[in-house]
């Protein structure tokens, strides 16, 4: 039988984050707790698969705390002891790693511009009903209790799908030897990612509501996409995406199609 060699994408929620206008600066606490849970997590595939540093790779928002959160992942991973601040974070040079800025893990280019959140529904609901609402009514324009201008939902689940189809590509093409992607953003097009996955295993039926997929990802939260690619001929074994203790079929090639055109 031919030989499987499996990969794994881990995409998740930003750590928790200072208030305005440090927004982008993570709390030592949740520093600490990224390095040693989240990252501890993904060490063991990365000693088990004898995968080095130049056969990963990290994609981040906009937003400098989603690249402090992915330097932490990574750094643990490897077994690399940065500063345990976010300047440490910032210094930390991780040597052949592929770190890169993708559009689709962004609130766009910048809030209120070409992406739009209802933020005085978002401080009055708060973050768990917010979320729900917004992906309840996922073609909405305006959010259903203020009328604010919003970016529907399913606008975010084709930019976030995009980025994972993205991550994919680069992940299993042979020639750039990759084995472990880290993906890191925010509320929204994290759970836009999750949505992307979860839809492509689905012969009819889409993911409905946030409960249909575990709810929203609070700070630190995530999950992860394992891919078993046959050695000789690259085709796909399995892929499957995993939040706690649930599962879902992930079809790459149906991924692609639903979502590989550029947003």
């Amino acid at each position: 039988m031919e030989d499987i060699i499996r990969r794994k994408i881990d995409f998740g929620r930003h750590g928790e984050k200072l208030a305005k206008p440090r927004q982008n600066d993570l709390t030592d606490n949740s520093i600490q707790s990224i390095y040693h849970n989240s990252g501890r997590d993904l060490r063991d595939f990365v000693e088990e698969n004898r995968i080095t540093p130049d056969q990963a790779f990290v994609l981040h928002s906009n937003e400098k705390r989603t690249l402090r959160t992915a330097k932490a992942k990574a750094a643990s991973a490897f077994r690399l002891i940065p500063e345990m601040t976010n300047l440490g974070l910032d210094q930390l040079m991780i040597p052949g790693m592929t770190i890169a800025e993708h559009l689709g893990l962004s609130y766009g280019t910048e809030i209120g511009k070409d992406f739009h959140l209802a933020m005085e529904a978002f401080k009055e609901d708060g973050t768990a009903k917010y979320m729900a609402n917004w992906a309840a009514n996922p073609d909405a324009t305006t959010y259903s209790s203020t009328g604010e201008k919003i970016t529907p939902f399913n606008q975010v689940i084709k930019n976030s799908g995009n980025c994972l189809v993205d991550a994919l590509g680069f992940l299993l093409n042979p020639d750039n030897k990759q084995y472990l992607g880290i993906l890191v953003s925010h509320g929204g097009p994290t759970e836009g990612l999750l949505y992307a996955g979860v839809n492509s295993g689905r012969r009819r039926t889409h993911a409905k509501g946030l409960a249909d997929v575990g709810g929203h990802f609070d700070p630190e939260e995530g999950a992860t996409l394992e891919v078993d690619q046959f050695f000789r001929s690259g085709n796909i074994s399995k892929a499957t995406l995993t939040r706690d203790d649930k599962s879902y079929p992930v079809n790459v090639q149906k991924l692609k199609e639903l979502y590989g055109g550029r947003k």
